[in-house]
This record gives structure tokens, sequence and C-alpha cells, in this order.
């Protein structure tokens, strides 16, 4: 029988602050249920938002305060 289960996959939070994130190996999957801590959300989000986190090319640089952009 095959299980699937969605994950994401992580990267280890380093001087991240805005929220606590659990402490986590670079590239480790963290899998997305129903039975997440409050600090395993955390991470799963801070793991979407640095997907965010690159240059773009089409509309322009990103801002220099993105947490400024964020709020």
């Amino acid at each position: 029988m095959i299980a699937m289960q969605p994950v994401l996959e992580i990267f280890a939070a380093h001087d991240f602050a805005l929220w606590p994130v659990g402490e986590h190996e670079s590239y480790g999957y963290l899998v997305l249920d129903e039975e997440r801590t409050p600090v395993e959300v955390g991470t799963a989000v801070m793991g979407i938002a640095e997907c965010n986190n690159f240059e773009q090319e089409e509309d322009g640089p990103c801002p220099t305060d993105p947490l400024g952009a964020f709020w």
C-alpha cells in the first residue's frame, strides 16, 4: 500500500526572528498534517515566505525593507 502525505521542503532558520520556528536541518521535509505544533506551523510559514526571498527581474528589485513590505 502506498501512503501519500503533503510535505514542505524546509531550510535551516538562520537569524529568523519574526515568529517562533523549529530547529531543523537544511533541506529537510516537514509533513503537513493536523498534528503540527505552533512552532512547526511557524516553520512551514517561514519556509513559504523564504520562497519569496529572491531578486525579481521583471517587476524591479526586491524591497529594501522586506518586513515593512510584508506589513
